[in-house]
């Protein structure tokens, strides 16, 4: 029996999370099979969608906690070696910034050579940005 998929999807807090929107992102996690893990942040805003979602589609969400601070970076690192498969969701207003929290969770996948794809918002729709070492 092969091991659930460990898929970690992680997003900007200020992530333009309007319904229709939300209907996409809800669609791309109903694609990973059943016994798929999600793994996130506890952070609000889109991380804790993403934990309220997945327990609507009677998915496991493991959350990966951190006490902040620079120990926040070491937990990406974690959550990151811990996943197969990276799906980061970027405000399009902060997509040009390096410093937060969903591009470190990226640079660490593209790191760790594992799959990773990407979405953001453009004209209030989900648009796929790219994806990296997708099979």
């Amino acid at each position: 029996m092969k091991t659930p998929e460990r898929v970690a999807v992680v997003g900007s807090s200020s992530f333009p999370l309007t319904p229709d929107i939300a209907v996409e992102v809800v669609a791309i996690l109903r694609g990973f099979g059943d016994g798929t893990v999600f793994l996130t942040r506890p952070s609000g805003g889109f991380d804790a969608f993403i934990r309220a979602a997945s327990e609507v589609l009677g998915r496991t969400c493991v959350v990966y906690a951190s006490p902040g601070g620079s120990k926040n970076w070491d937990r990406d690192v974690q959550l990151v070696r811990d996943a197969d498969i990276v799906l980061a969701f970027f405000d399009p207003d902060s997509l040009h910034r390096e410093d937060t929290g969903t591009a470190h969770i990226v640079e660490k996948a593209l790191d760790q050579k594992k799959p990773t794809r990407a979405w953001s918002v453009a004209h209030n729709e989900l648009v796929f940005a790219g994806s990296m070492n997708d099979d």
